[in-house]
């Protein structure tokens, strides 16, 4: 076959198909460049080693899409015939189909919708370095499965920097393969940091060196869309890149805009990409790479409840990747923007998903199919702290019973492809009917949002309408939608208005594909009941809903304490009550912090409605410490948050007496007599205890202090009598005549050397 036998898998498909013969699954470490993605499935195939439907497990989707279209080209058919893929909310297969490249998360939904996979022969995971979380999953549910019901289906795991004995251990019964690379020399270049010049002007700059030293094309890898439409206007506007096609590509892109990326051009490119261009995908024509060595990494933090999305360094392995897109079809040349000496600390491999991202998706699915997580045979198994925090997240949206088991609810949010929180809401939304609302909200939340810019920044006719509309970003997305849809996705007159008329079109689609997963065909978008709306997405994030503290710098807390700020880009102001759909850390002006993210407003009687019995109503003393004012404050607490403060004044001497007494305790306020002969003996007795502990006479503990402290204040009725109060009797009343005898017999105050001086103090410190 034309192109295939061209492949450097071809000319060692011999070491394949003899250790194919002799185990049941393969490792096979395949090197850049090697072809394996196209090659391997097609030379089984054709050699009748399986015949059988084949998987190809790819990580990402423009990958799948775009090796499906180069395979039925090499077949001479059309995608979906007898080479496919599916990815999420899109797939072209039919019942004759032989090949399907699909997303690891796609082979997931396959062991819920069929268990055995029963037309499946062979399954290959593909770049599996690249470890998804939902990909160690599969590989773990495929090795059950093997060898459970489905003894003849088999494996193949395949990498450039895969780790052949740990595969091989892992999977057992399995061939070890590594096969050689036909790929040219590229020589790596390493640059050291330009300060604090912009990474953009840095990546220009390295071009403008390198293109005429280096024919073809050149690939750029940047750590986010930002950093590269910057740099791609950079570059446009310099003077040497006259001639030069300069093209972006990332994940957020239409489809169709990704294609036209990677298609071949009449001129000379330079293609600016983030990571999405390191594996599986062949640029064709590409000779320069220039690296920044960086790349955006989705985690969540169990501990504080949030997602973090920050650029972080690149491991040697993906350093690697990167540098063999330049050799594929001749030599090439690599510039890595950081030294040789940095290169040497990073890591040699990505931390994988399984240790650091939520886990609470998974959680359900394995429990769907009556597995518990904690004793599940994974490839690497996650952390106890990650599962407790998955599993504590299932029972406060109750999918999951405190037994552990599953609930109904939980069984049909686990059918859905949402995460948990998501898919319960959608069901109640199914209830309030708003359905077609929410799952349209969630459609963007789970694709690409229809705005073309910040919604802060907007000013249009068709955001005009409820009393509402600057109360929440969620309702702007939804006009965004329907005016849309009133244009039929004119994508003229969508632009005009700062819309993306083809994502509004596509949430379309997926919205109406989660109203069908749920059990109606319905789809009818409108702008909801506002509190109805707002209650579903509560029950999405209830631990999302935050109280403003400070609204010169739009500083919130959550319930559970977390301190957030508003963004920017968001159309709220500074409300009381609002609900993020989003919490995420950022690097913002130089500064970690965590940021909302599609923010609505909520009014307190909702917040009352929604959480009842967790809302406690409780008052204490306070002390205004300017003033010296004591009050009575009464409030109604949710989790951290103290709300509907009501203060008076009307307080008793008891009340006043306690105040202060907390304000000395908590070192708010100081007595004017906690002086050196108090410190004196407190040591004393600190000593006492540590060297004779025997007497029995310890130290004061807190209680202690704040029953001297209540006394101290007791009977005072001004903060001038309380701080002038003499100190050490109240210390030394806190302890037996007999007690101070024995600290005065042991541990004295003084010495007398009876030399004619005064009496030495000892200093017990």
């Amino acid at each position: 076959m034309e192109g295939l036998d061209d492949l450097p898998m071809a000319e060692q498909f011999e070491k394949i198909k003899l250790a194919w013969g002799e185990r049941r699954h393969l490792a096979i470490k395949s090197p850049t460049g090697s072809g394996k993605s196209i090659g391997l499935p097609l030379l089984l195939s054709r050699e009748g080693l399986v015949k059988g439907r084949i998987l190809v497990v790819q990580p990402r989707r423009v990958a799948a899409r775009m090796l499906a279209r180069r395979v039925s080209s090499l077949l001479g058919c059309q995608v979906g015939d007898r080479v496919g893929y599916q990815v999420r909310f899109d797939k072209k297969v039919t019942s004759a189909t032989e090949i399907i490249y699909l997303t690891d998360g796609m082979l997931l939904q396959r062991f819920f919708s069929d268990p055995t996979l029963s037309r499946e022969e062979l399954i290959i995971f593909d770049e599996f370095h690249e470890r998804s979380l939902q990909l160690d999953v599969a590989l773990a549910l495929a090795k059950r499965l093997c060898s459970d019901m489905r003894p003849s289906l088999r494996m193949i795991v395949t990498s450039a920097t895969l780790d052949l004995d740990q595969v091989g251990e892992y999977l057992g019964d399995c061939g070890k393969v590594e096969l050689r690379s036909r790929s040219f020399p590229v020589k790596v270049e390493y640059v050291s940091s330009a300060g604090r010049e912009p990474i953009w002007k840095q990546v220009a700059e390295q071009l403008r060196k390198v293109m005429p030293r280096q024919e073809g094309d050149a690939l750029v890898f940047m750590d986010g869309a930002y950093q590269i439409n910057r740099t791609v206007r950079e570059i446009q506007g310099a003077a040497w890149s006259s001639g030069i096609e300069v093209r972006s590509l990332y994940g957020e892109m239409r489809i169709e805009e990704q294609d036209k990326a990677l298609a071949p051009g009449r001129q000379r490119r330079i293609i600016v990409s983030t990571n999405i261009a390191e594996t599986s995908l062949t640029v064709e024509g590409v000779t320069i790479v220039v690296d920044t060595g960086q790349a955006k990494k989705a985690s969540y933090d169990s501990g504080r409840k949030v997602d973090v999305l920050l650029s972080e360094p690149i491991s040697r392995s993906s350093a690697e990747q990167r540098t063999g897109r330049a050799g594929r079809t001749s030599e090439g040349l690599c510039v890595r923007m950081w030294t040789a000496a940095e290169h040497e600390r990073r890591p040699e491999f990505e931390t994988p998903e399984i240790r650091r991202v939520d886990l609470a998706d998974i959680y359900l699915k394995l429990s769907s199919l009556e597995l518990d997580p904690g004793l599940f045979d994974w490839f690497e198994a996650p952390s106890v702290l990650s599962i407790e925090a998955a599993r504590s997240l299932l029972l406060g949206i109750k999918v999951l019973c405190g037994n552990g088991r599953i609930t109904q609810l939980g069984r049909e949010a686990s059918r859905c492809p949402l995460h948990p929180r998501m898919a319960s809401s959608l069901l109640e939304a199914r209830q309030r009917d708003c359905l077609s609302a929410v799952a349209l909200t969630f459609a963007f939340l789970e694709d690409r949002g229809p705005l073309s810019t910040a919604v802060a920044t907007m000013d249009h006719a068709w955001m005009e309408g409820t009393d509402w509309d600057a109360e929440s970003d969620l309702l702007i997305m939804l006009r965004a939608y329907l005016f849309a849809r009133s244009a039929r996705f004119s994508p003229d007159l969508c632009r005009e208005e700062g819309i993306h008329a083809l994502r509004c079109k596509d949430g379309e689609r997926i919205a109406s594909r989660l109203c069908s997963q749920v059990g109606t065909d319905e789809f009818e978008p409108s702008i909801p009941c506002r509190e109805q709306y707002l209650k579903i997405m509560m029950s999405a994030y209830p631990e999302n809903v935050c109280l403003l503290k400070s609204r010169g710098t739009n500083l919130y807390e959550t319930i559970d304490g977390r301190r957030v700020h508003l963004s920017r880009h968001s159309r709220v102001d500074a409300s009381t009550w609002v609900l993020p759909l989003r919490i995420v850390e950022k690097l913002v002006g130089g500064r970690v912090s965590l940021e909302m993210e599609l923010v609505s407003v909520l009014e307190e009687s909702w917040i009352r409605d929604f959480y009842g019995d967790q809302i406690v109503e409780s008052e204490e003393v306070s002390l205004d410490l300017e003033t010296r004012k004591v009050s009575r404050i009464n409030f109604s607490k949710l989790g951290t948050q103290k709300f509907s403060i009501r203060e008076s004044h009307e307080v008793s001497e008891r009340d006043v007496q306690t105040a202060y007494a907390e304000a000395l305790y908590s070192g708010d306020l100081k007595l004017k007599n906690w002086n050196t002969e108090v410190t004196l003996f407190l040591s004393r007795i600190e000593f006492l205890h540590r060297q004779f502990p025997e007497y029995e006479i310890f130290p004061l503990d807190d209680a202690s202090l704040k029953i001297i402290y209540q006394e101290i204040c007791s009977g005072q009725k001004s903060w001038k009598a309380i701080r002038n109060q003499e100190v050490l009797p109240f210390l030394r009343a806190a302890y037996q005549p007999d007690q101070l005898a024995t600290l005065d017999d042991a541990v004295p105050e003084q010495i007398d050397l009876r030399n004619g001086k005064r009496p030495y103090r000892i200093h017990y410190q």
